[in-house]
């Protein structure tokens, strides 16, 4: 018999990290958001500081219901606030963005 090993994409051995790579994409959004706030008014960081302060608690309320343990050095939801803050249009009411 062959013995195969499977191990997660991308199949390459590096020393980055998924918490890396994150803290990565985020530093490299910072400047899209300071434009953002430049470009448009004060009401851009507040959306996106909403979605960012949604995701990270909605992830903290999904890993209690699953009985998992939040790592806040886990930077996915950040991400994902950040993205979803930098989508949604700046003239948006912040407490819209939160639902």
């Amino acid at each position: 018999m062959n013995n195969k090993w499977v191990s997660f994409s991308p199949h390459i051995l590096s020393k980055n990290s998924t918490t890396k790579t994150y803290l990565l994409l985020i530093v490299l959004l910072c400047p899209v958001l300071a434009s953002a706030v430049v470009v448009t008014s004060i009401n851009a960081l507040w959306v996106v500081f909403s979605t960012i302060t949604t995701a990270v608690v909605t992830d903290i309320i999904f890993k209690l219901i699953v009985n998992k343990k939040y790592n806040f050095g886990e930077l996915s939801a950040i991400y994902i606030g950040l993205i979803i803050g930098l989508a949604l249009p700046t003239g948006i009411n912040p407490f819209y963005a939160i639902m």
